[in-house]
C-alpha cells in the first residue's frame, strides 16, 4: 500500500559466485534482476547496491556504474545514500529528518577478510569519517557481513550513535540490540536455512511455512519504525528507534528471531 522511495540490496547479488565482466553482468541482470523485479511497483525506483561475499568471488568492479539499467546504483566499494524525509503536519522551523545510509563492503572490513592493508585501512578511514561528520537524524550502515565479523564496527558504531546496523549473509531474519545498537539482520531474500548460521540458532526457522522476507524503514519525526515483512509482504515484527539527538531507546531490548 505504500510506495518505497528506493531499495537497498544487501549484497550477495549474484548467486553463486558473483559475474565474471560486463558481458556476464549483463546476461544476470536481465536473468536474475529485470524479469524478477518487473512489477509496476518497482518502476523508476532507485536500488542501491553493496557487495557481499559472492560477489567478491567473482568481479565486483563490473557490477558499479552498470549501464544497463537507470535503476540499478552501485557507484563504489563505499556510498553514501541521504535522504530528506518531509515530516506531515511539520513547522515551518523544521518539516524534515534527515536519514543517512552508509552503504559499506564489509568483506574489506572483515577480520578474516584477504583485502590488502592498504585497502582495509582506506575502508576504515571512509567509515570513521563519514560517522564522525554525519549530522543525520538517523544513521543507518548497511554492511553484508553481521558486525560479528568486522571488529571495528563492533567499536565504531556505539561511539558514533549509529542508529541502527543491517546486514545481510545469515539467512534468516532477527533483531538484537549490542552496546545500544540495533542490529537487524535481513537476509532471507534467496533463502532461509537458518542451521548454517549461528546468529540464527537461536531459534530455527520453519522452512514449510516460511520462505524468506524483508525489511521496511519508516523515517517518523519521534521515532524510526523498522518493519519485518515475510516472502507476501505480511508484517511479522516491527522494531522502534529513537532519533540521535535523544537517549532514549523506544526499541525491545534483547534478541529476537522473526520466523
Amino acid at each position: 500500500d505504500e510506495s518505497a522511495p528506493f531499495i537497498l540490496s544487501l549484497g550477495d547479488n549474484f548467486y553463486p559466485a558473483g559475474v565474471n565482466d560486463l558481458d556476464d553482468m549483463t546476461e544476470r541482470f536481465a536473468d536474475t534482476f529485470e524479469e524478477v523485479y518487473s512489477h509496476d511497483a518497482f518502476d523508476n525506483v532507485p536500488w542501491y547496491a553493496i557487495a557481499g561475499n559472492r560477489d567478491h568471488i567473482g568481479n565486483v568492479t563490473a557490477q558499479m556504474n552498470f549501464p544497463g539499467s537507470s535503476r540499478w546504483i552501485f557507484p563504489d566499494h563505499f556510498h553514501r545514500v541521504v535522504r530528506e524525509v518531509r515530516i506531515p503536519g511539520g513547522n515551518v522551523d523544521r518539516d524534515t529528518m534527515k536519514v543517512e545510509i552508509l552503504a559499506i563492503d564489509s568483506i574489506q572490513l572483515a577480520d578474516s577478510s584477504d583485502i590488502s592493508l592498504e585497502v582495509t585501512t582506506r575502508s576504515t578511514q571512509w567509515i570513521q569519517h563519514h560517522l564522525q561528520h554525519s549530522d543525520a537524524d538517523y544513521l543507518i550502515v548497511a554492511g553484508h557481513y553481521p558486525a560479528r565479523m568486522t571488529t571495528i564496527l563492533d567499536e565504531l558504531l556505539p561511539d558514533h550513535r549509529v542508529s541502527a546496523y543491517v546486514n545481510g549473509h545469515d539467512h534468516c531474519q532477527k533483531h538484537e540490540i549490542k552496546n545500544g545498537v540495533d542490529h537487524f539482520i535481513s537476509g532471507a531474500g534467496m533463502e532461509v536455512n537458518s542451521l548454517n548460521h549461528e546468529e540464527c540458532l537461536h531459534d530455527t526457522v520453519d522452512d514449510n511455512n516460511y520462505l524468506g522476507g524483508f525489511l521496511s524503514f519508516h523515517a517518523r519525526v519521534d521515532k524510526m519504525v523498522v518493519v519485518f515483512h515475510d516472502e507476501t509482504g505480511t508484517e511479522l515484527q516491527s522494531v522502534e528507534v529513537a532519533p540521535r539527538n535523544t537517549n532514549k531507546h523506544v526499541g525491545l531490548e534483547g534478541s529476537i528471531e522473526i520466523a
